[in-house]
């Protein structure tokens, strides 16, 4: 163990995440929201070491894949449904129900199904429409050995977009660049007769046959838990029961507590020379080089706290597995709402309550404080991101009012036009969208509050952030400029063109692929082909973590 007042170690005051900089949130807020996701295999994708496997057998790629449109049909008892949804109303939990589910025709009773998702169900309630919010399906709960396409589990998607081309675009390219990824499909989604919805259908980390497919070695998959943190809590692993869950392999969270004690409490020298013995680190240099890449703000030092641990018992080390893609390439602006709700508030859905987060502090309880702003109060600490500003007589309390009932506020704009940390007409950065320049903020939010320990240690060392820049210059080369990025988005976009007319048009299709394309690219300057996200007129900005850098 690592004494906690014997070493101390020093604040980043060098680079910080690009990817942060609240370009996502001053575009957000004035378009649209989330987006549903697939993403399939990329042919000739190599993994970084002999951890992880980013091959896919030919059984999983048969449902995994973006040939085709699948189908999945789900019947519940309708009393049990309601069940559900009352008793995540009532005490934020997720009951398992009994289901039958068919996937392209084939049927399996008895199946497990419960609700997925944290800031998407925020306003999930008895009064929502079950077809709409996520669902966990887990073909094994009660009955041994159901799988399918070498799967037990799988998640489906909350829609809050009509294509969701940027998660699909997003996951393939973590597969393409080596890093544990969560392979989808388009899927046609029915619950108990409803009308056929475009949804993702994507991997859960957490089924047992995901982790002997996609990790080489026996280990533990931890996942982070949503309200947790990497933080050093004690030396025993049950101190951090409610930080991090085990989801396959042996119930110990021993690991977990060494690998923080580390993280957390190392000296600078031990941490630089020691690192590589509890972390594959050029494995995780990938990983924040392919968050910005893909210019996701809702990562493993996002609000969301979005990731999976892989403890590989022969090395001892851990490996970081992304989770959440759904905010990439600016996905929670400028895709429109949900098909067939054309006259509805323009973003509205779940995909606000990410935003609300940003307005409120550090640790906030956000369901506590949505149900201040409903009743007219002003939750204690909330305030507007950096970066942003109140236009006409709009006040705080109204923006938080809209956002808490699942709308795109009006009445808020980014400050001179520009996002925090954009780029002027002259190419400069604005010094006025860096915040006050002591370094309390990092991308709008408090850093000893919000930060991850390991990425604002990692990106402290000057030889691991230069492993991260050296990992973007490649990966852009190799992804952006040979075509293979806009290959994938083309695959996906000909894929719904073709199979999901009915449920998306399009016109739509093309006008979100133009939107991603345009971040694959450097000469955006134009505006053309605007980004998912970003303000009107301005080019969209792939994330550095040496923008700010002093």
């Amino acid at each position: 163990m690592y004494p906690r007042d014997k070493f101390t170690h020093s604040a980043p005051d060098g680079p910080r995440r690009g990817a942060r900089n609240l370009m996502t949130m001053a575009a957000t807020l004035s378009i649209a929201a989330m987006a549903l996701a697939g993403c399939s295999p990329v042919p000739g994708a190599q993994a970084s070491d002999g951890i992880v496997n980013t091959q896919v057998s030919a059984e999983t790629a048969s449902f995994f894949n973006s040939d085709s449109v699948h189908e999945i049909n789900v019947e519940a008892d309708e009393q049990d449904v309601a069940a559900a949804l009352e008793a995540y109303e009532s005490e934020q939990s997720k009951e398992w129900i009994s289901a039958t589910v068919t996937i392209d025709g084939t049927v399996f009773l008895n199946a497990g199904l419960r609700l997925k998702g944290n800031s998407t169900l925020r306003q999930a309630d008895t009064g929502s429409d079950p077809q709409d919010l996520p669902w966990q399906i887990r073909l094994d709960k009660f009955v041994d050995g159901q799988s399918y396409a070498g799967r037990t589990q799988f998640v489906v998607r909350t829609n809050t977009s009509q294509t969701s081309l940027n998660e699909a675009v997003a996951l393939a390219l973590l597969g393409e660049a080596g890093l544990a990824t969560e392979q989808a499909a388009a899927t046609r989604f029915t619950l108990n007769g409803s009308a056929a919805q475009l949804r993702l259908v994507i991997d859960n980390p957490s089924d047992e046959l995901y982790s002997a497919a996609v990790f080489t070695g026996e280990g533990i998959t931890y996942k982070a838990d949503s309200s947790g943190d990497y933080s050093y809590r004690g030396a025993s692993g049950s101190d951090y029961d409610s930080a991090f869950s085990v989801e396959s392999g042996a119930e110990d969270l021993t690991p977990i507590a060494e690998f923080l004690d580390f993280v957390n409490n190392s000296s600078d020298a031990d941490f630089a020379a020691q690192l590589a013995e509890h972390l594959d680190v050029d494995q995780f240099a990938t990983y924040l080089a392919m968050q910005d890449l893909v210019a996701n703000s809702d990562d493993i030092d996002g609000p969301g706290n979005n990731s999976f641990l892989r403890y590989d018992t022969s090395s001892g080390t851990m490996t970081v597995v992304a989770w959440d893609q759904n905010l990439s390439f600016g996905g929670m602006g400028g895709m429109g709402g949900a098909r067939g709700d054309a006259d509805g508030p323009v973003g509205s859905g779940p995909g606000t309550d990410a935003m609300l987060e940003r307005f409120l502090p550090a640790g906030a309880d956000v369901q506590a404080a949505t149900a201040q702003i409903t009743q007219g109060i002003l939750p204690e600490g909330a305030a507007l991101p950096e970066g942003m500003k109140l236009t006409g007589d709009t006040t705080l309390l109204q923006v938080l009012q809209q956002l808490a009932k699942g709308e795109m506020p009006a009445g808020l704009s980014p400050q001179d036009g520009q996002g925090p940390g954009q780029q002027d007409a002259g190419g400069s950065a604005d010094p006025g969208a860096q915040g006050d320049g002591q370094g309390d903020l990092q991308a709008g939010r408090p850093r000893a509050a919000n930060d991850n320990p390991l990425v604002t240690r990692f990106l402290a060392n000057t030889d691991f952030s230069a492993k991260v820049e050296q990992a973007k210059t490649e990966l852009t080369a190799k992804l952006y400029d040979s075509g293979a990025a806009q290959q994938i988005l083309d695959t996906w976009s000909a894929l719904l063109t073709s199979q999901a007319d009915d449920l998306v048009d399009a016109d739509t299709v093309a006008s979100e692929a133009e939107a991603i394309s345009a971040y694959f690219t450097k000469d955006t300057g134009s505006g053309a082909g605007q980004a998912p996200g970003l303000v009107p007129g301005q080019a969209p900005q792939r994330g550095s973590r040496q923008d700010e850098a002093t």
